[in-house]
């Protein structure tokens, strides 16, 4: 089954809480605030915390030099995770307001972590790495346990899958990731889950145009995902425009949510499923979700 609301004017006129270039959006676990990357589209940006009851008090948690990127809610509220320089994954303790890197240097190595998630019991980070060696990005997804004997857990294998940004179901903790098959192409990127040590499969079934996705976010209750997609489009570029897509968690039905004109580049859920905060080229905003994706 599939569907179309992008016409729907709710969705059209959706408010901005903020208006300017901005990227990965992710929800507090009370719903109040959104943490986001703010002037993503330029080096020295930097992450701030917006209080959706206030829009205007934006509380900024980085320096711009620092280049922090991607951050992700703890799920007790009590920490936020984020990515350095394509390299490093940061944590913020909310309470003390200290930021410190996760894992050693001696621990990571030579191993460059990007997209942090916390996993649904928020003991561990799931991330996918970043090669920046030789012709092609082999990425993949890593469990990351500071407190583990383990730390560094790998999830997926390469050139079966090139993975990259991950999302995790809070109900099942299986794991959707966007990737493509034998080799980094992320224009060309749909969407994969994985339940290690299970090998990973596509979601959806077809070709490459009709299901293409990216920037993958489990709903709170598991049973959907949204993503960004320009599908059906074939061989797309970087200016080719995409929407927002919500995807039934088992690959069955999909529906547009938006139109071209959101320019959305990533989404999270609030944590009661009736919102998706999106952001983008035009700043961040706030859609109320057609009732079909409220249910538990």
């Amino acid at each position: 089954m599939n569907g179309d609301f992008s016409k729907n004017k709710d969705i059209l006129n959706a408010p901005f809480l903020y208006k300017g270039f901005s990227r990965w959006p992710s929800f507090s676990p009370d719903g109040t605030k959104i943490v986001f990357t703010m002037h993503a589209d330029v080096t020295e940006c930097f992450i701030g915390i917006i209080d959706i009851s206030n829009p205007s008090n934006i509380v900024q948690l980085t320096l711009p030099k620092m280049e922090a990127k991607r951050p992700t809610w703890h799920p007790d509220g009590s920490k936020i995770a984020y990515n350095v320089n394509n390299e490093t994954i940061w944590e913020y303790d909310i309470s003390s307001g200290v930021s410190k890197l996760y894992l050693p240097e001696e621990v990571r190595k030579s191993v460059n972590f990007i997209h942090p998630w916390y996993s649904p019991d928020g003991n561990s980070i799931l991330v996918a790495s970043f090669n920046r060696n030789g012709p092609q990005r082999e990425e993949v997804l890593y469990r990351l346990n500071s407190q583990s004997e383990n730390p560094i857990q790998q999830l997926t294998q390469y050139p079966h899958v090139c993975a990259g940004r991950n999302t995790s179901n809070p109900v099942n903790q299986d794991i959707i990731f966007a990737g493509h098959a034998g080799y980094f192409n992320q224009l060309e990127n749909r969407l994969w889950k994985v339940k290690p040590p299970q090998k990973a499969y596509s979601l959806e079934k077809g070709d490459s145009a009709n299901c293409h996705g990216r920037c993958p976010a489990y709903s709170p209750f598991g049973d959907w995902v949204a993503c960004v997609s320009c599908r059906p489009i074939r061989k797309p570029t970087i200016d080719t425009p995409q929407s927002v897509w919500i995807i039934r968690s088992d690959g069955s039905e999909a529906y547009k949510l938006t139109d071209g004109s959101f320019l959305p580049t990533h989404m999270s859920w609030s944590p009661d499923q009736k919102k998706l905060a999106v952001t983008g080229a035009s700043g961040l905003q706030l859609i109320d979700l057609p009732e079909m994706f409220l249910s538990k």
